[in-house]
């Protein structure tokens, strides 16, 4: 069966909080926010706010190249949301259906991550293939294939390759220590919860990050 996005989605909030060994407060939007904002679903860790955009594919190339589809005014959107105290990425599962093994799926372990800060900041449209003149692909998506390594995405039209990130890649870049099982709760270490005060704080904060969408409808849960 094909993996959906919002499995995907699902799955991810819950096991990327297991994956860093930290608590994390996640925020999710609606269909017309997403359309407006470009991303899934963000959290805040420390001064940090991080956006996520989560995609799912069981398109397979040759050569074991998994191809995505990114829609162009998104990946712009994503693009300009990039700051020095605000992380995006593109969250870019390494299996499409359910009949790939990947250690219990979960999503956080088995997916590359685009950072979108290393996109060019006005992204050229994506041309449909020897069209002349050229024109934009009628879907006004680009093409996103990660290699069969799971180390690098190549974004068409004109083509170009940026690294992709594993979630220890992620860890670091995030300057975490990865989180190491403990088998006495079956889990991972977490971090001692925040006092009240602290979390309403935090939120508040977090909250104002938001300012630049629409925030009518936003969802929220804590995820731990």
């Amino acid at each position: 069966m094909r993996i959906a996005e919002k499995t995907v989605e699902l799955n991810f909030c819950m096991g990327l909080p297991q994956a860093l060994g930290i608590n994390l407060f996640w925020f999710g939007l609606t269909q017309k926010q997403e359309a407006k904002a470009g991303f899934d679903a963000c959290t805040r860790l420390g001064a940090t706010l991080l956006l996520f955009q989560l995609k799912s594919s069981n398109e397979l190339l040759n050569g074991g190249v998994r191809r995505f589809k990114a829609e162009h005014n998104q990946m712009q959107a994503l693009r300009d949301r990039v700051k020095s105290n605000r992380k995006v990425f593109y969250v870019l599962p390494i299996v499409g259906t359910t009949l790939e093994p990947c250690g219990g799926f979960c999503f956080s372990n088995c997916s590359r991550y685009l950072d979108v800060s290393k996109l060019p900041v006005a992204i050229p449209q994506p041309i449909a293939k020897g069209s002349k003149p050229p024109t934009v692909r009628k879907n006004n998506c680009h093409y996103v294939d990660m290699s069969a390594t799971l180390t690098t995405a190549t974004i068409h039209s004109d083509p170009f390759e940026v690294a992709l990130l594993s979630v220890e890649d992620l860890a670091k870049e995030l300057k975490l220590p990865i989180a190491e099982a403990d088998t006495r709760r079956g889990g991972v270490h977490h971090n001692e919860p925040l006092s009240e005060a602290t979390d309403l704080d935090e939120f508040r904060e977090f909250w104002s990050e938001l300012s630049g969408v629409d925030r009518t409808g936003l969802l929220g849960a804590y995820v731990v």
